[in-house]
């Protein structure tokens, strides 16, 4: 019977949070108090980011806005050819020069290292990693490593080559 208590009070919390910030109304409270000309004014000059999933969708905004604002910008792409248009775009819209392409795909391990490699021979850092990667697939498929392909690939970069990854950008 406690348990049944416990997940009732757990559920109801939920619930109650979601209904007061995850809604229309939650979010215009939330938006009165923030500030949105300090994004404008943000300055990244120096810091590093690495975008996947970076030449469609949220992973170009993020991509667009992050390089408009000055910051060395990584756009991680499957296809060659995606990557050098968004980079290209990006390049025109903000008149930066520091936006790069990596082209791995996030849903095998071989391509997570190698983007590791890539990035580790480029840069002694890395501020941000915005793990964005993703596909849309309608039947179930397994990549040439035996992994489930998910729409949004897991980090396949275990702690160990991750750790690398920290240890060559450090």
């Amino acid at each position: 019977m406690g348990h049944f208590f416990g997940q009732l009070a757990a559920t109801t919390q939920f619930y109650l949070y979601g209904k007061r910030y995850c809604t229309a109304r939650g979010w215009q409270r939330a938006a009165a108090k923030y500030d949105a000309k300090a994004l404008d004014a943000l300055d990244l000059s120096g810091c590093v980011y690495m975008v996947t999933g970076a030449n469609s969708g949220i992973g170009f905004c993020l991509s667009n806005f992050l390089a408009a604002r000055g910051a060395t910008c990584y756009l991680v792409c499957r296809n060659e050819e995606r990557a050098k248009l968004a980079s290209e775009s990006i390049m025109r819209e903000t008149g930066s020069t520091k936006v790069r392409t990596i082209i791995a795909d996030c849903g095998l391990r071989s391509g997570v290292l190698k983007a590791i490699e890539e990035l580790s021979a480029r840069e002694s850092r890395l501020d941000c990693l915005v793990c964005n990667a993703g596909a849309l697939l309608g039947e179930r498929t397994v990549t040439a490593e035996g992994h489930e392909l998910l729409p949004h690939p897991p980090c396949l970069a275990t702690p160990s080559p991750l750790a690398g990854a920290t240890r060559a950008l450090r």
